[in-house]
């Protein structure tokens, strides 16, 4: 097998290059930034080129599985110019689809897209794949066209998928606090600063530890024959913010100053994912706590790696 990451410098990334370099599997790299010191310090084993260049385009070619981590944007984008927003969600993956849809349509592309973004929250039950898809943000609405996309090139071209719609992963490369709540509720707590908390803290979330969901992935895309179709993955379990807040006090041993803010218009109120499907077909079944991904998060500031 022949594994191309693309994407491998943002959060999910550098956790999926960890577990290729760990688990002594070789992969590809391609990113648009340069992340040397990040891949000579925790991947040295792989292979690492820039977007656009003739080895990059090299790579592509000869992939029999494709790792699709690359993003522009967040959840939380804003929807204040929208046309944009979507656009610029879109467009870098619709030119790397059809790029491989024409140079290597027997390649397998792995599409983490998103949970609760995609399907937004109209029950307090937990989404199964095939639920209405009624995306909330132009980051959900992105990854809706991005699966269809995807599937328009499986019907056409005969390019192979799988989508994993994820929830929550947590772990120790969001150390920036920009991908999430319990990461800015560790951050809060180890370096004294106050946590703003939007609305009442019972937004409901499903979490589940990064390592672990990376480990999955590189197994997954390791074999063959893998799997056309959309799976969920996350933990399974709702667990709200002021629940979460109070996991990294009593995991810390520590008390966190909160700053109520008003609520926000693009946070759901519950966004939960079933995990059934993926469990009978491809044994997800996550084991991690969240204390323990508080754990490694909080050793990860203690390290000071946050600038790599």
């Amino acid at each position: 097998m022949t594994i191309l990451l693309y994407g491998g410098s943002g959060f999910l990334g550098r956790h999926i290059c960890e577990a290729f370099h760990n688990s002594g599997t070789d992969a590809v790299v391609v990113s648009r930034s340069e992340p040397h010191r990040f891949i000579s310090e925790f991947a040295p084993s792989l292979e690492w080129h820039l977007q656009g260049s003739r080895l990059a385009e090299k790579a592509i070619k000869q992939a029999d599985a494709v790792l699709y981590m690359a993003n522009s944007s967040k959840p939380g984008s804003s929807e204040d110019h929208l046309p944009s927003a979507i656009e610029n969600e879109i467009k870098d993956d619709f030119s790397l689809l059809h790029e491989l849809s024409k140079s290597n349509p027997s390649a397998h592309v792995i599409f983490p897209s998103s949970g609760g973004q995609i399907y937004g929250s109209y029950t307090a039950e937990p989404a199964q794949e095939n639920d209405c898809l009624r995306p909330t943000t132009p980051y959900g609405l992105g990854k809706l066209y991005c699966e269809q996309y995807l599937q328009f090139l499986n019907r056409n071209c005969g390019l192979k998928y799988t989508i994993f719609r994820l929830s929550n992963p947590v772990g120790h490369w969001q150390l920036k606090g920009q991908h999430g709540f319990v990461t800015a509720t560790i951050n809060a707590a180890v370096k004294s600063r106050k946590l703003q908390l939007f609305g009442a803290g019972e937004n409901v979330r499903d979490y589940f530890d990064a390592v672990e969901l990376s480990k999955f992935l590189v197994d997954y895309a390791s074999r063959g024959g893998m799997n056309i179709g959309t799976f969920n993955l996350g933990s399974g379990v709702g667990v709200t913010e002021n629940e979460v807040l109070g996991i990294v006090q009593k995991t810390l041993n520590c008390e966190v100053e909160v700053e109520r803010k008003p609520a926000r218009p693009f946070d759901l109120p519950y966004s939960v994912l079933d995990i059934g499907k993926a469990n009978r077909e491809l044994g997800w079944s996550p084991q991690v706590k969240l204390s323990d991904s508080v754990l490694r998060i909080k050793d990860g500031i203690d390290k000071a790696i946050e600038d790599i």
